[in-house]
């Protein structure tokens, strides 16, 4: 089932303030990446700044728990496009 442009920019703000609230977590980052990559990119729409490359970037290397990534992949459905890729997974 496919999602709806405002359902997204909600989800998206939802995630932002993640970001903000405990900018430490790279699981909420990574979340925002899979987001904007999946639901803008995807559907070739512009993807506002931070954008899913900044996003991984800036959470490259970074140290994820499995059962985080685990939790991330069972509560949304979303392609991996090489994401995961972007952390270090312990």
């Amino acid at each position: 089932m496919s999602m709806s442009l405002n359902e997204i920019r909600e989800i998206e703000q939802y995630a932002a303030t993640a970001v903000q609230l405990d900018g430490e977590s790279p699981i909420y980052k990574l979340f925002l990446a899979c987001v904007k990559g999946d639901y803008y990119e995807s559907n070739g729409l512009l993807v506002r700044p931070p954008t899913t490359d900044q996003l991984l970037s800036e959470i490259s290397g970074s140290r994820v728990e499995k059962a985080e990534i685990e939790r991330l992949r069972q509560s949304v459905l979303i392609r991996d496009n090489g994401y995961f890729d972007a952390v270090n997974i312990v």
